[in-house]
């Protein structure tokens, strides 16, 4: 980044140099297109999700590098730029810069933020979220937190406007990412001081810390699938700054990226936009309609087809308080009766739109944040590698683990978190679990009974097939009241 640097600008088509002396002569503000699409392409370099790093200029600077007179913008409390750098003259030659390169030149105050903001990352006594997947979103919180300064300004507990807070706000404003509210975190000051220190040892497994970014990640060529929390649908475009379309995109709608990213001249719409294609016709669309898996969407079932579904197809795993118990009244409209209890779980016997119906006339409305439905497990049959959502080796396991999943396709079974294992003769997929609760007969392949088996013995179920519970190599039990089948 010392160097000039030539940074394309998808958007505009052009190649734009930044010159690296500081001075007046290049004090002229880049427009909000154009710096979103630096930022971005400094984050990518450094390894930091993009909206990040613009999320903090926005908040910093409302991105500004140079005041009206077309001098460096120097806010009260002495923070340089687009960036705000406060940084010394010792911290900032850590980093290969001066102050006079940071106020005159935006690339150099964007380059020094990020490197500011990985050093906090790569602080071992910050608590550490999950697997510290830097493509996570929510795993910036406490590098974010000490960026600024671990202050008691910054502690949430009494500040709901604490830095990381107000960070995380963009994301959800500006970006229309579903990031859920942090849980409560420990924290401590010695007496008489307002410096955070953390207890040791002390990380932390968040389950609602899921949220990929959508621009660091897609590239041309990639699959992508369609998704957002806030409709049933994705809008789409003819251009970035075009015009909807008529067409609208069903959730987990396949896409291939075809260009991309396209950033918006907009102070307040810090998404994107990529150029797709569903393999008919090609459109634009932001990518806060993108995901990089198909979600955990159960198949829409006609309940004139299924009237009274007798067995579940899923199991709906409550992640959050404040999920709704609803009841289907006479004229569709679903009413709430109370809330289910965090870590409840629930049978889902078919979907109809966005709910989950749950048993007669009752429903959830699926909201991936809240609750999760999974719809069976693989068990591994032999040693089988689990990959990442880069493709990447993640891990192995080893004969005897059962691990759930979410949806699947022909290659691969989706293990939560973007996280699959390849279908392979290794693993073997069931649904659920069949308990004996008298002594039954189990049927052979050609129909006939086997053996006679006894009372309380559960039975995996790979496949029922109408009053066939399927519990391997074509041998079945009857579907009857001789026997109890839970989904998985």
């Amino acid at each position: 980044m010392k160097k000039i640097v030539a940074v394309f600008l998808l958007f505009v088509g052009v190649l734009m140099v930044v010159p690296k002396q500081g001075g007046a002569e290049d004090s002229q503000e880049l427009n909000f297109q154009e710096k979103k699409a630096l930022i971005a392409e400094i984050a990518v370099a450094e390894g930091i999700p993009p909206e990040i790093l613009i999320a903090m200029a926005d908040e910093e600077s409302d991105f500004t590098q140079f005041d009206e007179t077309g001098n460096p913008y120097i806010s009260d409390d002495g923070g340089i730029g687009i960036m705000q750098i406060t940084l010394t003259d010792e911290d900032l030659a850590k980093y290969g810069y001066t102050q006079e390169e940071i106020s005159w030149n935006i690339e150099d105050n964007i380059h020094a933020g990020a490197l500011h903001l990985k050093s906090r990352w790569n602080n071992q006594d910050l608590p550490q979220i999950n697997n510290m997947d830097p493509e996570i979103l929510e795993n910036w919180y406490f590098a974010l937190m000490a960026y600024n300064g671990l202050s008691r300004v910054n502690d949430p507990t009494e500040n709901p406007n604490a830095y990381q807070e107000k960070i995380y706000r963009v994301l959800r404003d500006n970006f229309l990412l579903s990031i859920e509210e942090f849980p409560p975190i420990e924290l401590r000051y010695e007496e008489g001081s307002d410096i955070i220190y953390f207890p040791p040892g002390v990380d932390y497994e968040w389950d609602m810390a899921n949220t990929y970014s959508r621009q660091i990640l897609l590239e041309t060529g990639q699959t992508v699938y369609t998704y957002n929390d806030d409709l049933d649908f994705s809008y789409i475009r003819d251009g970035v700054d075009g015009n909807r379309l008529n067409k609208t995109l069903p959730h987990n709608t396949r896409l291939e990226i075809l260009e991309g990213p396209f950033a918006i001249n907009d102070s307040f719409k810090h998404y994107v936009y990529y150029h797709v294609t569903d393999g008919n016709q090609t459109f634009y669309i932001s990518s806060s309609n993108l995901v990089q898996e198909p979600a955990a969407f159960l198949p829409n079932v006609d309940q004139s087809i299924l009237p009274d579904p007798k067995e579940p197809i899923a199991r709906l795993h409550i992640k959050r308080e404040g999920v709704q118990f609803l009841k289907k009244e006479e004229f569709g409209e679903y009413v709430p009766v109370d809330e289910r209890e965090k870590d409840e779980f629930l049978r889902v016997y078919y979907t109809e739109g966005s709910y989950f119906n749950v048993g007669g006339e009752y429903y959830i409305k699926q909201d991936l944040n809240k609750v999760v439905p999974y719809i069976g497990r693989i068990l591994i049959e032999s040693e089988t590698k689990m990959y990442a959502p880069d493709g990447s080796e993640y891990k192995s396991f080893g004969k005897g683990h059962a691990l759930r999943v979410y949806s699947f396709d022909e290659n691969n079974y989706h293990v939560g978190g973007g996280y699959y294992i390849k279908n392979t003769s290794n693993v073997k997929f069931y649904k659920g679990y069949v308990t004996l609760l008298k002594d039954t007969p189990l049927y052979s392949p050609d129909g006939n009974v086997f053996e006679e088996r006894e009372q309380g013995i559960a039975y995996r179920v790979y496949d029922i097939e109408g009053d066939k519970i399927l519990v391997g190599g074509g041998f079945y039990f009857k579907n009857n009241d001789l026997v109890e089948y839970n989904i998985h």
